[in-house]
């Protein structure tokens, strides 16, 4: 009979057992994973404006409250709430019927004395020879030229009243002082107005031009004067126009727009600087020709203040933050990940120029900033080349969204 010893049997296979765990107790090291790909570019040089950026209000050219300068009941208004209108249309008429009467009866007042001087210089005149052929005496010839003179000077008021019962009765017709957007009208017809003081009836302002009202730093405006002299100075030399218009162009923006497309021009700086807050007051024109722009409306307004010749650009998605500012990261030639602080310019079509902290041979990380860590190795891959930046300038700027919209 076969005896199993038990004890035996376990020691057995646990012999085994070490025996093949033997080889795999000593473990192998995993290989290092590989440098994270990362994206770089040089930076770009061209030529940029740098501007000086402000708030406004827009502002009509002109503005007028028309009003009932004569008392009587309205008539007629001739122009529908909100219409841009000529100058020179009937917008209100106030009935003239009174004001007819009072024009007849100062010209029927008018022939009365007029007759009546008539009457007087002929009484004068006859009494003047009778005085000198000494049939008259002085008494009666100063009685006769005092008439006369009394009737003139009655004919003189007569026609006075005339006039202004002329002036009164065209009152009756207000017509448009100047071309412009038209409020609604603020009295009905079959009102009676200008009852103890000139109703307002509606207003008007003028759409073309179209100001904007701002303020200036102090620093800003004397940078603005450096950059136009600079500008004038060119001008002076090439032989061309020196206009306010070509001096130094001006650009604005509404609330919903973008890249400043409408251009104008500086006409007026206040004549001195507020010292509360070392601003002045300035204002730009602009031609609004087709009507768009209303006088109320916020503005944004940027004006050149230098150029900056082959400025240094890097994609604006390139900077991070820190607590030390703004900063780039390069790879070095050992694939190395540097870590710069950099002092930023102005942000042009999404590049953001940079006066200080990188060189143009830098190799700047664009994408894959994740991955980049400072002292880190990285697998640079170049950035598809792009082409060849054009002179970035305010008008062909404004001409290349201009051209986009059409």
């Amino acid at each position: 009979m076969w005896n199993f010893d038990s004890r035996k049997f376990f020691a057995g296979v646990c012999i085994v057992v070490v025996g093949l765990a033997q080889p795999g107790c000593k473990k192998q090291a995993s290989p290092p994973p590989p440098p994270p790909n990362v994206t770089v570019a040089l930076p770009i040089q061209k030529t940029v404006i740098d501007y000086a950026y402000f708030t406004g209000r827009t502002e009509a050219l002109k503005a007028v409250d028309l009003r009932a300068r004569v008392q009587g009941f309205l008539k007629s208004v001739n122009f529908e709430d909100g219409a841009v209108v000529e100058e020179g249309k009937l917008l209100f008429e106030i009935d003239p019927a009174p004001f007819q009467a009072a024009l007849d009866q100062a010209k029927a007042e008018l022939q009365h004395n007029v007759a009546a001087y008539n009457d007087a210089l002929f009484n004068y005149q006859r009494n003047k020879e009778a005085y000198e052929k000494k049939v008259s005496t002085s008494m009666e010839l100063m009685t006769a030229k005092a008439a006369r003179d009394k009737t003139a000077a009655a004919v003189s008021a007569a026609k006075a009243n005339v006039e202004k019962a002329e002036i009164n009765l065209g009152y009756c017709k207000i017509f448009a002082p100047v071309s412009g957007k038209m409020s609604r009208h603020f009295v009905d017809i079959g009102n009676l107005v200008g009852y103890g003081e000139p109703t307002l009836l509606a207003n008007i302002v003028t759409l073309k031009p179209i100001y904007v009202y701002f303020n200036i730093s102090e620093r800003g405006l004397l940078k603005y004067r450096a950059d136009v002299e600079e500008r004038r100075a060119e001008l002076t030399q090439q032989g061309k126009e020196i206009s306010v218009s070509n001096l130094r162009p001006v650009w604005m923006q509404l609330s919903n727009e973008t890249d400043y497309p409408h251009k104008g021009y500086l006409d007026y700086l206040s004549n001195q600087v507020d010292p509360s807050t070392g601003t002045i007051q300035a204002r730009g024109v602009w031609p609004n020709e087709d009507g768009t722009i209303l006088a109320g409306m916020f503005s944004r307004v940027r004006i050149p203040i230098n150029d900056e010749d082959d400025a240094m650009l890097v994609t604006e998605k390139a900077l991070g933050r820190s607590q030390f500012g703004p900063f780039l990261l390069t790879v070095n030639d050992k694939n190395i990940v540097e870590q710069h602080i950099v002092e930023i310019g102005p942000l042009v079509d999404g590049m953001r120029v940079i006066k200080k902290g990188i060189k143009m041979t830098d190799r700047v990380v664009v994408d894959g900033l994740q991955s980049a860590r400072p002292g880190s190795t990285v697998n640079p891959q170049q950035e598809a080349a792009p082409k060849k930046p054009a002179v970035q300038t305010a008008d062909n700027k404004a001409a290349t969204t201009q051209a986009a919209k059409k």
